[in-house]
């Protein structure tokens, strides 16, 4: 019997048991730009642009959470502002429906998806309802390895929104897996250790959630993956014949 080395954290291997049910019948696969910001990150903060004054930098790890997996959970333990950004899919679109904020100071701030006007520029924000002040987070995808946005905040009876600070996210090893030969997951562009053959086609994912993200839709990623120079699926130290 062949043995593996098991490196499956246990967020990671519920992951694997929450993707693996989903069927063409049930929940649809969440969508590839959610699916993919799964994975280890550099957040960063800023409250005046161009100054270090109130800025923060955090290391976040996101990661699928919750009885229905339809959660994907950034823990920010640096942060000044938010100490965990949980994005709701729904199980329906596979699109991102909402973001709940927990604050520093131990609440939690319901911000609901807005419409789109812009590609890749997604939108959520909270009423006033009781509150003096609402929130509101914008997020810009600029690469699948890079994001940018602002934490905002409108006064009560007040019609624009007031920026609080930049937001960017970074995903750690990017550089490290680009340009070197090392295998790339076809999910997150991260560090890939694991084989995974589907539609006749060999690729590497970082983990088992990704995998099962790959067998749920694996035309979103493979297309995509077809355009890579071949060394990027090639195995860390392994020579061209």
């Amino acid at each position: 019997m062949i043995s593996l080395p098991i490196r499956l954290s246990l967020p990671v291997l519920i992951s694997s048991l929450i993707f693996g049910s989903l069927r063409a019948d049930g929940p649809v696969a969440p969508a590839k730009v959610w699916a993919e910001m799964m994975g280890s990150w550099r957040m960063t903060g800023q409250v005046k642009r161009g100054s270090s004054q109130g800025a923060w930098t955090s290391t976040a790890r996101a990661e699928w959470t919750g009885t229905d997996g339809r959660t994907l959970e950034f823990r920010v333990p640096d942060s000044n502002s938010f100490e965990a950004m949980m994005v709701q899919v729904d199980p329906k679109t596979g699109e991102a429906a909402a973001i709940e904020l927990k604050m520093t100071d131990g609440s939690a701030r319901f911000l609901n998806r807005q419409p789109q006007k812009q590609a890749d520029r997604y939108e959520f924000a909270e009423s006033a309802g009781g509150r003096t002040e609402a929130l509101r987070i914008q997020l810009i995808r600029k690469s699948r390895d890079r994001w940018t946005g602002s934490l905002e905040i409108r006064k009560a009876g007040a019609e624009t929104w007031s920026r609080q600070q930049e937001l960017g996210l970074t995903r750690l090893g990017t550089t490290i897996a680009q340009g070197s030969g090392q295998p790339e997951c076809v999910v997150t562009g991260g560090l890939g250790e694991i084989l995974v053959t589907v539609n006749g086609r060999t690729v590497y994912v970082c983990c088992s959630g990704c995998r099962e993200t790959l067998l749920a839709d694996p035309d979103a990623f493979l297309k995509p993956a077809e355009t890579k120079p071949e060394s990027s699926e090639k195995p860390a130290g392994s020579k061209s014949p």
